[in-house]
């Protein structure tokens, strides 16, 4: 029932050829939302970019991926880039990707990505003073709290009812999306430390959480040229939601959500733990 599920959710996808101007409109509806809820005090992006994925970066953003402008020069554009389909690629494979993209993940991705992910969350960091420590934090940047950010920026969204109306799809994908977080850790842990097979690490994608084959591959790929990154979403994600839980009880009817965000941004990207005695102090 679950896989008929998210298979019928699938199908609501865009064009192949559409996919670039889908994320564009998405972009914007999602800022709009941004901008008329208290979640964070920073919601302009005006040097946000959103272009094609350049050919020779294809393999690392298969889908889309965010280049920040750099701390030493903030206010250059920070480019999201958006990997089309590839016009050689059949139908049945262009389906497949674009089923596991459709249109109420692709929300999802760009929270991620974007607005209030990546993006926002960097450009707060970019204005980390002084200098040498921005430089210093965007070098050695956390990759629990950077990963784990984005994929709280989705669950707040969510919250504070983006795409809600009533209609489930969106909680679905984003359910979807939390047992694709859980596969990230436990395929690179297996994958590295304890033999795990081309074959056992498919069926955990396909078969345990529900994707879709050409991602599957990817992500397998990706996992097999790198180690230890895939599991940062799960564990920061698990971090900044223990912060949040344990921010919310300390601070009880005054506590702001939105203040609350503004400064565990601030610091930039920091281990969870020092983050958690800055904002939490005994």
């Amino acid at each position: 029932m679950v896989r008929e599920t998210l298979d019928r959710i699938g199908r609501d996808h865009p064009a192949r050829d559409r996919l670039f101007q889908t994320i564009e409109t998405d972009v914007q509806e999602i800022s709009a939302f941004l901008e008329s809820r208290a979640i964070v005090s920073m919601t302009r992006h005006d040097n946000l970019a959103i272009i094609e994925t350049p050919p020779f970066l294809r393999g690392i953003y298969s889908v889309a991926g965010l280049n920040a402008a750099p701390p030493l020069e903030p206010s250059l554009k920070s480019l999201y880039y958006v990997t089309s389909i590839p016009g050689d690629w059949p139908d049945e494979k262009a389906d497949a990707k674009l089923r596991e993209y459709n249109r109420h993940k692709l929300y999802l991705l760009s929270m991620h990505e974007a607005l209030p992910g990546h993006y926002t969350q960097l450009e707060y960091a970019n204005r980390v003073q002084p200098e040498w420590r921005r430089v210093l934090r965007s070098a050695y940047g956390n990759n629990a709290y950077i990963e784990g950010w984005a994929q709280y920026a989705e669950q707040v969204m969510l919250e504070r009812g983006f795409h809600d109306g009533g209609e489930p799809k969106m909680t679905l994908m984003f359910r979807k999306e939390e047992l694709r977080v859980l596969a990230n850790a436990i395929l690179d842990v297996r994958l590295h430390v304890l033999g795990m097979t081309d074959q056992q690490a498919l069926d955990l994608m396909i078969k345990d959480t529900f994707q879709e084959r050409p991602e599957a591959e990817g992500k397998l790929r990706r996992a097999k040229l790198s180690s230890t990154q895939l599991p940062t979403y799960f564990v920061g994600w698990q971090a900044w939601r223990r912060l949040r839980n344990d921010a919310e009880a300390r601070g009880g009817a005054g506590f702001d959500l939105r203040a609350y965000h503004d400064e565990v941004l601030s610091y930039g990207a920091i281990p969870m733990s020092a983050l958690r005695r800055l904002v939490l102090p005994e």
